[in-house]
Parts: C-alpha cells; structure tokens; sequence
C-alpha cells in the first residue's frame, strides 16, 4: 500500500456525508444479476462494476490497470465460485477481505461517490461493464438496471448497503459446512458458531439465474 495516497483518500474525504446507521436490510439485500446470470447484492454489484471495472481495473486486486486507484484499497467483491479463484476457499479469503474493507472504509467510500470524484468521469465510464438487473419475476425476461452510482438513487442503494455491514451474495450454491471447535478453526471469517460447531459463512447463497 501506498501510504501518500492512502492518506489523500482519507483527506478526500474529511468532513463529508456518512453512511450513518439507517438500515434497510430487505433493500441490502436485494439480488441483482448481471449479464450471465450471476447474482450478487445491489451494493456489492454496484461496487463491482463502478470500482473494480468489473473485477479487472481500478479497486480491483487484480486490475491490469489501476488508474491510479491507491494499491491496497481493493473493493472487488467477487463470488468465491467465481472461475478465477483456484478454489472457493481462496475465493471466500478474497471476498471476505473486499467486503471487511469496504465495510471498514464505507464513510471514506461514500464521501468520494457523493463528491463525483470516483467514479472518475471518463476512464470511469469506459471501463465500466453494464449494470446487474434486478428482475421482478422468472417470467420477466427484461429486468430492470440497476440506477447509476452518480444518481442520487443510486447513492442511496450505496448508502444503505455500507450501513448495513455490505452484506455480500457468497457463492451460488451451499458448500459442506466446515465444522469447528473453536475461532482458531475457520481460517476464513475466523467465527466459530459454537451453538452449530460450524465455521461462519462469508455470505448468503443464490443461485444463478438462468440466461435465455
């Protein structure tokens, strides 16, 4: 990490707007999709694809281009089945890190949306895949994109999503638990649920949706 420009990303954004404590859990979680069918919260979808390029730029921890987007501050919270991880162990590691981070820097993350400085206009444009959607039914076949992350609608769905903890889509299907004693155990989230002897998921699981 690049100490300069970690310290210039929290002075962007001192004495700005914060996330606050409102919370609309229902609103946090609702499913998105993006163009192959993969699901993925609204907030957790809207920093994938305004922030991370979609998983390869910017906040990305594997960005072939950073745009001088500070190394450390990765905000790319990719499914942990997702292809690109050797296993869904790694992947969990990963998105479990994504998700504390923005969690940790939400008023950093917010301030910088409300001012328009990131996205950035331009490259911010250009590198951005097309929204997730949200679908009202099996049968809607259409859906509806997710508002832009620059609308004041959008940065409500932002808003509420860092102040609800950025609840995250983990996978698209149940993995065997991993059983434990003890917080030692989980190597991952590092909870134990000694009431069930088994390690805390990441997330929540959807399944992906089917692509016409």
């Amino acid at each position: 990490m690049r100490p300069a420009l970690l310290f210039l990303f929290f002075l962007s954004s001192a004495c700005s707007p914060t996330v606050g404590t409102a919370c609309d859990t229902n609103a946090a979680r609702t499913v998105a999709y993006d163009a192959t069918g993969t699901p993925a919260y609204a907030g957790q979808a809207m920093l994938l694809t305004s922030c991370a390029g979609g998983g390869s730029a910017c906040h990305a921890s594997d960005a072939t281009h950073r745009y001088a987007a500070p190394f450390g501050l990765d905000f790319d919270p990719i499914l942990a089945d997702d292809p690109r991880f050797a296993d869904e162990a790694s992947g969990a590691a990963h998105l479990y890190g994504a998700q504390r981070r923005s969690h940790d820097f939400r008023d950093s993350i917010f301030a910088r949306v409300s001012s328009g400085a990131d996205p950035p206009r331009g490259i911010g444009d250009e590198i951005a895949p097309p929204p997730y959607r949200t679908f009202e039914s099996a049968t809607d076949a259409i859906g509806t994109p997710l508002p832009s992350i620059r609308s004041a609608e959008g940065r409500e769905l932002l808003r509420n999503w860092l102040a609800c903890g950025s609840p995250v889509v983990e996978a698209t299907t149940i993995p065997a638990p991993v059983v434990c004693a003890s917080d030692a155990d989980c190597p991952v989230t590092h909870r134990c649920e000694t009431s069930h002897g088994q390690c805390s998921d990441v997330g929540w699981f959807e399944p992906r949706r089917t692509v016409p």
